[in-house]
């Protein structure tokens, strides 16, 4: 298990709290990340939260609040089971969407991470694809500096 794993389950789990008690998700994550304080999400914190609402919008369409055990899974930080669609059954995974091995500065941003069914994040391989080298551009344009390896990569 990633160090960042555990923080998306306990994130998302705390923003539907924040939904089910008629707040909005959106501010709520919003003051979460503190604008304006240099740190580990400072060049990316738009990133992190268009990220973080489409990973919470795949999270109620896959069904992982719709029962007590999955949210109790993910208040404790522990990956919860698809209860809806194709993939009903699988462990949720969280995907890198640049790959550790291009990028292993990238691992704990949560920019960088999605959900994903278990059988599809496993078929994946550490190539970056369109979305890597979309996510890439998004971040360069916000102010990341990419390690060598992804800039030589990426560059046409």
């Amino acid at each position: 298990m990633r160090g960042a794993n555990p923080r998306v389950h306990k994130l998302l789990y705390h923003l539907y709290v924040v939904e089910k008690n008629g707040g909005n998700v959106e501010r709520a994550l919003e003051r979460a990340l503190l604008p304006g304080i240099k740190g580990e999400f400072y060049y990316s914190q738009s990133l992190v939260k268009q990220r973080t609402m489409l990973n919470y919008r795949a999270a109620k369409d896959l069904g992982l609040f719709d029962n007590g055990s999955n949210l109790e899974a993910m208040r404790r930080g522990i990956a919860p089971i698809i209860q809806r669609g194709p993939h009903a059954g699988d462990i949720v995974h969280v995907d890198h969407i640049i790959p550790l091995k291009h990028a292993p500065e990238l691992g704990n941003n949560l920019a960088n991470l999605r959900y994903l069914p278990e059988s599809e994040n496993l078929s994946r391989s550490a190539s970056l694809d369109k979305d890597a080298l979309t996510l890439s551009e998004q971040m360069r344009k916000a102010g990341w500096h990419p390690s060598s390896q992804i800039a030589e990569l990426a560059t046409p």
